[in-house]
């Protein structure tokens, strides 16, 4: 699969994971707050930690591609070789 695919379907899972965990979470929390029930509100509170930690890891792997991109023109500079094609038109867009 191309890697531009790979990077759009990434974004798309952390995306949406992010705002389901935070509505989920958000509105467990609320409705455990009207009903009054510590289950309800513990698995409101575990949903939003997982919410979190899939935010996190998806972040960390994209924040891991970034340093693993300006390494390569970091390096293709010191050559004397200007940014492979591919990372041109990412910047001009």
């Amino acid at each position: 699969m191309d890697e531009e695919v790979v990077k759009a379907v990434e974004a798309t899972i952390a995306a949406g994971a992010s705002k389901a965990t935070t509505v989920g979470g958000a509105g467990g929390a609320l409705l455990a707050w009207f009903m009054s029930s510590q289950a309800i509100a513990a698995i409101s509170l575990l949903i939003a930690v997982l919410g979190f930690a899939v935010n996190f890891y998806f972040r960390l792997r994209s924040d891991r591609r970034a340093e693993r991109e300006s390494q390569a023109r970091l390096a293709a500079l010191a050559r004397g070789v200007d940014a492979p094609p591919a990372m041109r038109e990412r910047d001009e867009s």
